[in-house]
């Protein structure tokens, strides 16, 4: 994925400093694990972007910064919490791969209130 310009994690020819996997010479890390660690620790504006730019990495990719956060707890501490991030890349990734229409034209269709059963009790 190419980082937007002037972010947290943009480096060198507008590259994305979360992507890459250490040692795969297709797809070498972008920057060191000490770095991300650091940056998470520290900056609020890292973990924002970090949070927005995990559901659009590769699974490599994405599999090396979960592994990090385990072996770095205290990484995570600016994150609002693990769960609810890790909800947000499950609902994230079920939006983009689902498309729905709501009818056979694919017009909205109304639906009006539940009628009420004409007998009585």
């Amino acid at each position: 994925m190419e980082a937007k310009p002037f972010g947290w994690w943009t480096w060198n020819n507008h590259k994305n400093g979360l992507a890459g996997v250490p040692g795969d010479p297709d797809n070498p890390a972008v920057v060191h694990e000490d770095y991300i660690v650091y940056s998470l620790k520290t900056s609020k504006v890292a973990v924002a972007q970090f949070e927005r730019q995990f559901p659009h990495l590769l699974p490599d990719e994405q599999a090396r910064l979960l592994d990090i956060l385990r072996r770095h707890p205290t990484a995570r501490k600016l994150f609002r919490d693990l769960q609810i991030f890790n909800d947000q890349i499950t609902r994230q990734s079920a939006r983009e791969g689902i498309r729905v229409s709501s009818g056979p034209t694919g017009a909205k269709q109304k639906s009006g209130p539940a009628q009420k059963s004409s007998g009585s009790r």
